[in-house]
């Protein structure tokens, strides 16, 4: 049971990306259930960006990650132990990105996906999400990464897309999850998923 600790990043973030569209009862996901199978299909390859004109750093756990000019950047200490991020337009309603991070003890590649299973499950256990894909992901500089990509249908109808990507770092004491939510049809042109490019492992 010691590796499901691990789970606990990847849960901590969908739960940050439902909070403003379930309801107060959600589901407790079976972290167990897919636990040993990796993730499959076409790998979803994020191209690192060096950096966006005119945005600020902010660093989490030696986790570095730009911060657009004007948008709002606000960090805090999770009941787990670990550390978030949390990145806002402060003229949306929801963060445009979140980086949660972890500090752990013999993180593998097993670990980070169980993380990413267990996410998705919270995620498909969440009323509006719909197209929810798990899948291997390539990030240079992350030896081992997973993506799940999905549709958030809000109450009014609008629909957002999202990635959520778990991954660790080279010497395994880290798990590090972060997802960016754009308007539908629009997540990879977005400021948003350039963003998320920008993460990168600072040591």
């Amino acid at each position: 049971m010691r590796s499901l600790r691990f789970a606990v990043v990847g849960v901590v973030l969908a739960v940050g990306l439902t909070a403003c569209s379930s309801g107060d009862d959600e589901p407790t996901p079976e972290a167990s259930q897919s636990f040993g199978v990796a993730p499959t299909g076409e790998p979803v390859v994020i191209l690192p960006t060096d950096a966006i004109d005119g945005a600020s750093t902010e660093t989490v756990n030696g986790v570095s990650i730009d911060v657009p000019d004007g948008f709002e950047a606000t960090t805090s200490t999770l009941s787990s132990g670990g550390e978030q991020l949390v990145i806002k337009d402060p003229g949306e309603e929801r963060a445009a990105v979140i980086v949660t991070v972890s500090e752990q003890e013999a993180v593998s590649d097993e670990s980070v996906d169980v993380s990413a299973q267990t996410a998705q499950t919270q995620l498909a256990a969440s009323e509006g999400w719909s197209d929810l894909t798990l899948t291997p992901a390539t990030w240079e500089g992350f030896p081992h990464a997973a993506a799940t990509t999905g549709t958030l249908t809000l109450p009014d109808g609008t629909e957002r897309d999202a990635i959520l990507v778990t991954a660790r770092d080279e010497d395994g004491t880290r798990v590090v999850s972060v997802s960016a939510e754009a308007p539908g049809g629009d997540l990879e042109g977005s400021l948003a998923y350039e963003v998320l490019t920008t993460m990168r492992l600072d040591g």
